[in-house]
């Protein structure tokens, strides 16, 4: 078994030795500043604006310091478009740099030749993940994608192979020859010199010892099948033929994954603690990895999609593959806008790669140009690649069968990925709301989930040392992930003036560092900070005080909090951005309110919290409002919290996304007023208010 495109891309081998690069004006290969080794392919009579095409290779466990520019390389020359391909500057899995190395690419392409009209990007894959992802990337406007077999939900392929892995440890535990090479600190991987083409060679043997995977079923030894049978059943693989790529990945491929320094340089973004394999004694017998989860949150941010995307994708998948699961497709399903994407399979049989045919790739290429070209045009089905495909065929164009299949659906959910047994998967309503560390009396961590999977957290906090004022207040936007949230971008802000007295042009938003927020069960949490000098690094451990719209773990996080519990969520005034409100408001009216701005005095962040209640018409009244003060944001600097008796806040709410708000301050230079406030956000599971 050869060390590279161990994942199939024999589906891509005929077609591309057949084509070459065909119809090219001139070629050119280079390195990138990454130190990624580049091919371009341009044709005649190219001009700046016209097409063009990268293409995205498959895994690959060696640098591919030759890339090729893909298996429709002499169609799209043909067609206009110059064809570019980067070799990558990191073998194995490369999402990692594929970003950075694509754009440096095009940037080269645009300097040398000219700049790029239309961009379209297609591989097969880890290749079709990397060309989602490029359509993702705020570097490149990507048009078009062909995604093939594409392992869209990417850092899944990695359970997948340490549950391959941990399972053949079990089963073939004891015999002679047949157990795989263990690491001396870590048994479920390779030793970083076995990360190599004789290393998988080795392994290659050793299974062959174990499960006769090398020999025809009738040749094998009754234990032998016994052992393959049990091996498939708990690794969830139907066919022989697809567990010798499955295992390279499980060896070669997650050893390098987790030593690379470029990648998770030895962070345990991987476990398995939790997982049932379906069989008492497997169960028992397997090899159990904890995964840290701000570890694995960072590795599905870096190897995952995000919801959403402009660009046009066509994915074609095989049904027989087993090297890239259906389940990878329904993954897409839940990331990309309907009105985008076209997802059809193929009626294959070969269950070790994606055994797309010629004619049928180049029909999806087809498929994928002419919705470009007409992108106010309703998105093509399977039906429209099946005849556009069977037309190949009579044209004498292509070369193949046609077999997209309309009325299969695959894995519609994803339900086939093995569920890890985490205590939280997903994240829904019930993780809204105010949450807080004992250790750090009087600061307070309000969150709230919001549609498309993105997140607004508050820090109301104390300054650090060497920091002024007696208050210090945060915010930022963030995305959730699994049992996650990444908050890259955590500002501070610095004012001057409070309420009507407040002159935004005098607001500065202050870089404060970024935050991570794993959830181990409901109502418990860690956040992880790394900001500048005097914050530093540290983390909280976070109980959740308070649900938002009065949801909690007891409730369902799917059903919509109405009436006035609706309120709760992010407010503002137009005319005074820079300073705002939040509000949690329960089934009862019971409300809690924190209202942030600045101290009249210096400028510097100032926040008030204040319980109260709302009545049926709309109506909240404040009648103690507080200021906390004392503590210092390291509780090892001391500080005791008081808790100050600041004034009174009244809030009438005319509809449901407009209200006056009135204050009346301790003295004359906190003043009094009103604010004419509107609704910012409205967090997941927050419905009509019925005002």
């Amino acid at each position: 078994m050869h060390l590279r495109h161990v994942s199939g891309l024999l589906l891509l081998a005929a077609l591309a030795l057949a084509a070459g690069v065909a119809r090219a004006a001139w070629e050119r290969q280079g390195q990138t500043p990454s130190g990624a080794v580049y091919r371009m392919a341009v044709p005649e009579g190219w001009r700046s604006g016209d097409g063009l095409v990268v293409f995205q290779r498959d895994l690959s466990f060696e640098l591919d310091l030759a890339p090729d520019l893909g298996p429709l390389a002499q169609l799209q020359l043909e067609q206009g478009y110059a064809v570019v391909a980067s070799g990558y500057s990191q073998a194995g899995w490369a999402v990692f740099a594929s970003g950075r190395d694509n754009a440096e690419l095009v940037e080269r392409f645009a300097a040398d030749v000219g700049e790029p009209g239309r961009v379209l990007t297609y591989g097969t894959a880890m290749g079709g993940y990397i060309a989602l992802q490029m359509a993702q990337d705020p570097r490149i406007a990507v048009d078009g994608v062909l995604a093939l077999c594409p392992l869209a939900a990417g850092h899944r392929r990695w359970d997948e192979a340490l549950d391959l892995r941990v399972v053949y440890d079990a089963v073939c535990n004891g015999v002679p020859g047949g157990g795989l090479p263990a690491a001396a600190d870590q048994s479920w991987l390779l030793e970083a010199g076995q990360i190599s083409a004789a290393g998988l060679a080795d392994i290659v043997g050793r299974a062959g010892v174990c499960l006769g995977i090398d020999v025809r079923p009738e040749q094998r030894e009754p234990a032998q099948q016994a052992r393959l049978d049990v091996l498939k059943a708990r690794s969830g693989l139907a066919d022989d033929a697809a567990v010798l790529p499955r295992l390279a990945w499980a060896t070669v491929g997650l050893s390098d994954l987790l030593r690379d320094r470029g990648k998770l340089a030895g962070a345990a973004a991987v476990g398995n603690s939790g997982v049932d394999y379906g069989d008492a004694a497997i169960n028992a017998r397997v090899h159990r990895v904890a995964a840290d989860a701000f570890a694995a949150l960072e590795f599905r941010l870096q190897s995952g999609l995000r919801p959403g995307g402009q660009a046009r994708v066509v994915s074609l998948h095989g049904q027989a593959d087993e090297v890239v699961g259906a389940a990878h497709q329904a993954s897409l399903r839940a990331l990309w806008p309907d009105a985008r994407l076209l997802l059809a399979h193929a009626a294959t049989t070969e269950p070790a790669g994606c055994g797309l045919s010629a004619a049928e790739i180049e029909s999806a290429w087809d498929t994928l140009l002419a919705w470009v070209d007409a992108p106010q045009a309703p998105a093509p089905d399977a039906v429209e690649l099946q005849a556009r495909c069977l037309e190949r065929i009579a044209n004498g164009d292509s070369s193949g069968e046609c077999r997209i299949d309309p009325a299969f659906e695959g894995d519609v959910d994803g339900a086939a990925f093995r569920s890890r047994g985490l205590a939280v998967d997903r994240l829904d309503a019930r993780f809204s709301g105010d949450w807080i560390d004992t250790d750090h009396p009087g600061e307070q961590w309000s969150l709230e989930l919001l549609e498309g999977g993105g997140a607004l957290i508050y820090g109301l906090t104390f300054p650090a040392a060497g920091e002024g004022g007696e208050q210090f207040w945060l915010i930022g936007s963030g995305r959730a992930d699994g049992n996650g949230i990444a908050f890259d971008e955590v500002h501070s802000l610095q004012g001057g003036g409070f309420g009507e007295d407040f002159d935004p042009s005098h607001a500065r938003f202050r870089p404060w560092g970024m935050l991570r927020m794993v959830f181990d069960d409901c109502g418990v949490a860690r956040l992880r900070y790394s900001a500048g000098a005097s914050f530093g690094r540290g983390e909280r451990r976070l109980l959740q005080a308070r649900g938002l719209a009065g949801g909690d773990c007891d409730n369902d996080g799917a059903k919509a909090a109405e009436g006035l519990a609706a309120l709760s969520g992010s407010w503002y005034d137009p005319q005074r951005p820079g300073q705002g409100a939040t509000l949690n408001i329960d089934v009862n009216g019971s409300a809690r309110l924190v209202l942030m701005g600045y101290d009249p005095r210096q400028g510097q962040p100032a926040w008030l919290q204040a319980g109260g209640h709302i009545d049926f018409l709309g109506r909240a009244r404040f009648e103690r409002v507080q200021r906390a003060l004392g503590p210092r944001f390291d509780r090892e600097q001391g500080g005791t919290l008081q808790l100050r008796d600041w004034g009174r806040i009244e809030i009438d709410f005319p509809d449901c996304d407009h209200a006056v708000l009135r204050y009346r301050g301790p003295d004359a230079e906190w003043g009094s007023g009103r604010l004419q406030l509107q609704r910012l956000t409205r967090p997941l599971g927050v419905g009509d208010c019925g005002l």
